[in-house]
């Protein structure tokens, strides 16, 4: 047994028994760590009676590699993010985070993942009220990125042909980019023009385009690029709630 101390992110906590609690974490040096909590439903033990989702700090926990479930020393936190609460496009925007690199088995251990997850949480909670749609937009694309999904935006991902600054191209999910209008084979994906394709490749940087419109047809085709490439074919409850908050504020 090894006693591992890191920093980490709460992404979700579960219930086990009237005590005790199973919370999963983005660690920096375990990627994906599931931790039992005993007791922390009974007492304020360990810094965890009132530990919301989304809360950054450092954990320190008991492992065994053949375990599935580690066991809990301490989690010490140092921002709670509660700012997320405020409204439900922030809190539906982290949760979409959180359950993409839940559903995603392909996690690894990474300080720039955890940093990155961070910084989103820290943008979602900062942004105006009016930019927080463009905010989750810009954070989920830059996740896709991160976890090796970013689609092809600058070339046809059937003949090469670069793209120029007219006509359309049909996005293919199952290709994971996009093709030109003399490859695009039947295809049924939504074709982008220059504008949306710019506006794109800044979402997969981590930065809201100026100007950017249309934030609910932007998030359906995220929705369906990640449902298709990312998630294999599970749709998130978590992003149709975002999808309704973003539709509301239209």
């Amino acid at each position: 047994m090894a006693v591992i101390r890191t920093k980490a992110i709460l992404l979700r906590s579960f219930p086990y028994s009237e005590t005790s609690r199973i919370l999963r974490f983005l660690t920096a040096s375990h990627g994906l760590v599931g931790v039992l909590a005993r007791g922390v439903r009974k007492q304020a033990s360990k810094g965890l009676s009132n530990i919301s989702p989304f809360s950054v700090g450092e954990l320190v926990f008991d492992y065994r590699e053949t375990r599935d479930l580690q066991s809990l020393r301490e989690f010490s936190v140092s921002n709670a993010h509660l700012g997320l609460a405020r409204d439900l496009s922030r809190l539906s925007g982290a949760s979409v985070m959180a359950d993409v690199l839940l559903k995603h088995s392909g996690v690894v251990a990474s300080d720039e993942l955890v940093d990155q997850v961070e910084a989103a949480f820290r943008r979602l909670e900062d942004a105006d009220t009016s930019d927080v749609s463009g905010e989750a937009l810009a954070q989920l694309w830059s996740l896709v990125a991160a976890l090796g999904f970013a689609p092809e935006t600058m070339g046809c991902i059937s003949c090469g042909t670069l793209f120029d600054q007219e006509g359309l191209a049909r996005f293919d999910f199952s290709g994971g980019g996009l093709r030109c209008e003399d490859c695009e084979l039947g295809g049924r994906g939504p074709r982008l023009g220059p504008g949306a394709r710019e506006q794109l490749r800044q979402l997969l940087l981590g930065q809201v385009p100026e100007g950017l419109q249309k934030t609910d047809v932007h998030l359906r085709l995220l929705d369906d690029f990640m449902t298709f490439h990312v998630l294999e074919g599970q749709r998130m409850e978590s992003f149709r709630f975002l999808r309704e908050s973003v539709e509301r504020h239209e």
